[in-house]
């Protein structure tokens, strides 16, 4: 078993003095046997775990070669590294003055499958460990390059695998119920965390972007088919038609019928 720290015992104490630091990184290799972290209430910093080979665990979920998984400050972690043969490891650990917002802007949290980008991804985990163990002086602004890097090629995702974009195609969806908390379950993440990562990935918060989504399709159907208001409403998913014309004025500056004389 091989076992790297780039800079020696791992602290989860965030470092506030630059905008973004990276406070550890390192991998584990061959492992003999599981290594099993629960951490109840998480730690302060963020942190990523690269599987370049082998299998993650995290609760009863199950991640093998190239995933990736981000877990954010404060949340719960219960996660097993399993001694598969030729397993493979790579963690790194980053906070900042502006670590929320730098991860709130790019949505990180939860799982990305980078199994393409595998062989890109380890290179540049491997160029952070080097920053450190060579002990160069600029080495922290080799790390924060470096984790700039991963963070963009964890965002070229396909809209396929992007789970923001699974998120707004969900939520877009009228016909089915939204429940913020299951939502956000769904892609391992904590609810209050998904509301602050959908809200800088498009916009709005969920709850903002169902209801643009309520007054846009009403608008569609308004000005082209003969459905009543309240036939309307009920399309778009509101059973109370009242509610349904003081949201469609709030958006709109009128009402659905005004709206209708229109065209």
């Amino acid at each position: 078993m091989r076992v790297v720290f780039a800079r020696g015992k791992q602290s989860t104490k965030p470092d506030l003095s630059a905008p973004l630091t990276i406070n550890n990184c390192g991998y584990y290799r061959d492992i003999s046997q599981d290594a099993e972290v629960c951490r109840t209430r998480g730690r302060e910093d963020y942190q990523i775990i690269f599987v370049r080979r082998g299998r993650l665990t995290v609760d009863d979920r199950v991640y093998r070669d190239g995933s990736v998984y981000i877990f954010t400050p404060g949340e719960r972690q219960h996660y097993t590294y399993k001694a598969l043969p030729k397993n493979c490891y790579y963690w790194l650990h980053f906070s900042g003055s502006k670590a929320d917002e730098f991860a709130a802007r790019y949505g990180l949290g939860g799982f990305y499958d980078k199994g393409d980008d595998a062989a890109a991804m380890e290179n540049l985990f491997l160029s952070a460990i080097d920053a450190f163990t060579m002990n160069l002086r600029q080495k922290q602004l080799f790390a924060v390059g470096t984790l700039l890097s991963v963070v963009a090629l964890l965002c070229s995702s396909t809209e396929k695998n992007s789970p923001f974009r699974r998120a707004e195609m969900q939520i877009a969806d009228l016909s089915q119920p939204l429940n913020v908390k299951e939502l956000a379950a769904s892609f391992n993440i904590s609810a209050e965390h998904f509301i602050r990562s959908f809200k800088a990935y498009i916009g709005l918060t969920p709850l903002g972007f169902r209801q643009k989504c309520r007054v846009e399709r009403a608008k569609e159907l308004l000005s082209g088919s003969d459905l009543s208001v309240d036939e309307v409403a009920k399309a778009c998913g509101c059973d109370d038609a009242l509610y349904f014309s003081r949201l469609f004025k709030k958006y709109t500056g009128m009402s659905p019928t005004a709206y209708r004389d229109l065209f």
